[in-house]
């Protein structure tokens, strides 16, 4: 792996470690840092909440194919 692929994945995993609630004071602060300078965490933000969304939605969700 590169060092830029590991920074990447280490990007996403603070970002989903900041959905779910779970980084201390400073960790947020790297993480929204982060999302303030990079487009492609702006995207995976978006992603992920999106993501969110459609799991708590029941209008979102659609019904199994029968």
């Amino acid at each position: 792996m590169t060092a830029g692929h590991e920074d990447e994945t280490s990007s996403r995993e603070q970002l989903s470690a900041l959905v779910d609630g779970e980084l201390d004071a400073a960790a947020v602060t790297r993480a929204c840092a982060a999302w303030r300078d990079s487009k492609a965490s702006r995207s995976t933000w978006h992603a992920y909440q999106l993501i969110g969304d459609v799991l708590r939605s029941d209008d979102l969700a659609s019904s199994p194919a029968q």
